[in-house]
């Protein structure tokens, strides 16, 4: 199996469950792929300062994705909180006042990644006063190109044609190298890829296998399997 594939790195992997020993056995199977790990609200509430830490203990990235939504005081010392757990990456709704993306910009070494929707949306806003003072942006497939490249695009709804996992609640889902090849810099993998017997194998079919199955069409990379579908 080779593992010298850049697009590996471009993985963050959802740990969204309460059981803190599942979600280390998935973090210590896929250590040889996957070092960037996203902890969701559910993991948070219930376990999350102690994942955190183990996350951190084995060298790995955190993704905090909590949204935050508050007044500036608030928000700010949040992040202040975030900071003490020494995360790398943390989702800000897009709606917040400007006033706390321009502070936030100039105060914290932490990626501030803006989220304007969610997966279960139809639409896709985008506050262009803001995008300035953010790093990234969660940013849907069929959004990519509406993102200026100097920031960090995160993709999520990612489904390879082969998953049985449904994604009824989520719009604009994509094949993990179809989002990559269109100028996403990381995808966040779930659901399709934790609740696979074996998740190397799944992962590495993802990411190399399938590339077989993507040929550029009209200026877009597309898996043509789903041209069919």
């Amino acid at each position: 199996m080779n593992l010298n594939n850049e697009y590996f790195s471009k993985v963050i992997v959802a740990l969204d469950d309460n059981d803190i020993y599942r979600l280390i056995d998935i973090v210590n199977q896929l250590s040889y792929f996957v070092n960037f790990y996203k902890v969701g609200l559910q993991s948070f509430i219930s376990i999350g300062k102690e994942l955190i830490k183990i996350l951190k203990s084995l060298n790995c990235k955190v993704f905090l994705d909590l949204k935050i939504y508050d007044t500036p005081n608030t928000i700010f010392k949040t992040v202040e909180e975030f900071e003490k757990l020494n995360i790398d990456y943390f989702t800000i709704d897009t709606k917040c006042d400007i006033k706390i993306f321009k502070e936030l910009s100039k105060n914290t070494n932490m990626k501030i990644i803006g989220i304007g929707n969610l997966t279960s949306d139809s639409s896709f806003n985008i506050r262009e006063e803001i995008l300035n003072y953010l790093d990234g942006h969660i940013t849907p497939f069929n959004y990519l190109n509406e993102i200026p490249n100097n920031l960090i695009k995160i993709t999520p709804s990612i489904r390879p044609v082969w998953s049985n996992v449904s994604y009824s609640h989520q719009n604009n889902t994509t094949t993990p190298l179809e989002a990559l090849y269109n100028g996403s810099d990381y995808i966040i993998l779930g659901r399709t890829l934790t609740k696979e017997k074996n998740m190397l194998e799944s992962l590495y079919r993802m990411i190399v296998s399938d590339k077989k199955y993507i040929k550029k069409i009209n200026d877009k990379y597309v898996d043509i399997r789903n041209l069919t579908n």
